[in-house]
Order: C-alpha cells, then structure tokens, then sequence
C-alpha cells in the first residue's frame, strides 16, 4: 500500500503543489491500492470564497483522496477512487453548523484492502461539536418562538441572531435564563420583509466579494 500526501499549499505557490502531486503519480505507480491525503480546498465542492485547485489536479489512479480544509463532509466517486472530506473535529464559524446538524463532523474508518472497495464500506464516526443557534430574523411573535424553542433544544449554544428592536428586551431576557457559551446579537429597527429577505438570504460568497471590493482588492484576482 501506498500513502502519499502534501501539506496546505497556497495558491499562489500552486505550481509546486502540481510538482509534488507529479513526483506522488510517478512514485506510487506500481502499488495496488493509493491513498493521496491533501488539505486544499478544491473547487465546486467548497463553501468556501476561494480555492486552491480542481479535481483534474489530483493524480490519477487512487483508491482513496482524503481531503482536508473543507469544514463540511463530502463522500464522492471521483477518478476511478472516492474522494473524501470528514469535515473538521471542530465547528470553526457559525455557518458551518446547518452542514454539520445535517450531515455530522468527525472521521471516516476506512479499510481498502478488500479487492471490491467502494464507498458503501466506509463507515462513518461522529462526535459532538459545541451548538450554535443562529437566527437572522427574530422579528415576530412566530419568529420568536422558533427560536426560544431552538434555545432550548441546545446546550450551552454559541447564540447568534438578529431581533426586532421591539422584541430584544424578552430575547435578552430569554438569554439571561439560560447558560450560553456566547451571544452575538443584532437589533433591528423598522425593518422591512425586503430587508429580512435579505439578511436570512444572505450569501456569504457575496459578502466576501463585497469585502474586497470594500478594500479596494481585484476580485478578479483572488477568485482567479
């Protein structure tokens, strides 16, 4: 068995991840069963704004790519092999948390020494990140309920919301009741449903664009 692999590499020192995934093809060519591991973000299967490389930059003819610097599970048939990202062990920003309710952070236990290997053997392993309850529009009585019963259902949450002026005394009310590891609280004044639209819709892609915009960077650039 073969196992090869590389650290994180930035993009603008990409040429020489390139050579090193050459050097990884070449060396571990006559191995039945590869395994690459690399921490890059790669293209069309981040959240993230930016990324380091594509699929078709990975060498060819392994069993197995085990991915990290994605923060989120992803469990594909990609080149022949399976391509794999555990997530992270732990939640590093609040926008991770909807992936991780959903589809679970932690490991994958692997075993590719069967001839037949695919991607129904892997076995996932979960553990318990810290929770988070992250509202963008608390701005009526509905609204409020949702996320008191959120709070609840949480233990010791990092909070993270937006509120109707008009309903931030019982919110900090709420939060005072329970034990939170950190609130982070936006009040809203008169807002409009355009505007709620616009903050529960709100894409994190286009805030960071916006961002460099702000910091007069070429946008061009840093998406390539």
């Amino acid at each position: 068995m073969f196992i090869g692999g590389s650290d994180f590499t930035p993009r603008s020192k990409i040429d020489t991840l390139h050579e090193i995934y050459k050097m990884i093809e070449v060396t571990s060519k006559d191995y039945r069963d590869r395994i690459l591991l690399f921490h890059q973000s790669l293209y069309s299967y981040s959240t993230l704004p930016t990324y380091e490389i594509q699929l078709e930059d990975l060498p060819p003819g392994f069993k197995y790519y085990a991915g990290g610097h994605i923060h989120q599970r992803i469990l594909k048939c990609v080149r022949g092999g399976i391509l794999a990202y555990s997530g992270s062990t732990e939640i590093y920003t609040y926008d991770e948390y909807e992936d991780y309710e959903k589809n679970g952070k932690g490991f994958y236990l692997v075993d590719i020494s069967r001839g037949d290997f695919d991607i129904g053997d892997i076995e996932r392993i979960n553990i318990k990140c810290r929770d988070f309850v992250v509202d963008k529009g608390i701005t009526d009585e509905k609204s409020f309920k949702r996320f008191l019963e959120n709070l609840e259902s949480k233990d010791e949450p990092v909070v993270i919301c937006s509120v109707l002026r008009d309903l931030s005394e019982r919110l900090e009310r709420a939060l005072k009741s329970k034990k939170t590891l950190y609130n982070r609280i936006t009040y809203l004044d008169g807002i409009t449903e355009e505007e709620i639209l616009n903050i529960t819709n709100t894409d994190v892609d286009e805030v960071f664009r916006e961002f460099l915009k702000s910091r007069n960077y070429d946008v061009n650039f840093v998406y390539g």
